[in-house]
């Protein structure tokens, strides 16, 4: 079996955090408001975990030319806006993979499994 590996830039604006906010109904102050971010300790407003597994996800079918019937997604830590990330991802022959979503100093933000063994289609 043959393993593909892959490097993939990944950005997440303010302006994604807002539509998908409004879109899930999920308006946190903590993605949403900057200011509350911050009174809260946190450096900006932080990316709702949900939108960063469905930006990988997208990704990753981008990049295999086919939609993983599975993906699972560990969240390791906070994913600010505009924060230049790497989505490192490697890949079987038979589709299965595994990947991160790292940040600028390499700390891994998103630990993700995916493939089609196992999945529910």
């Amino acid at each position: 079996m043959t393993m593909q590996q892959l490097m993939i830039p990944v950005t997440v604006t303010s302006r994604q955090i807002e539509e998908y906010g409004h879109a899930s109904g999920d308006l946190n102050p903590l993605h949403m408001d900057p200011e509350a971010a911050k009174k809260e300790g946190y450096r900006d407003q932080i990316v709702h975990g949900l939108l960063m597994m469905g930006i990988c996800w997208s990704r990753i079918t981008e990049t295999l030319g086919q939609k993983p019937e599975r993906l699972s997604a560990k969240f390791k830590d906070i994913v600010y806006p505009d924060e230049q990330l790497l989505l490192e991802l490697e890949v079987s022959s038979d589709g299965e993979g595994t990947g991160s979503l790292t940040g600028p100093d390499g700390t891994v933000k998103v630990a993700l499994e995916f493939g089609h063994k196992g999945g529910n289609p």
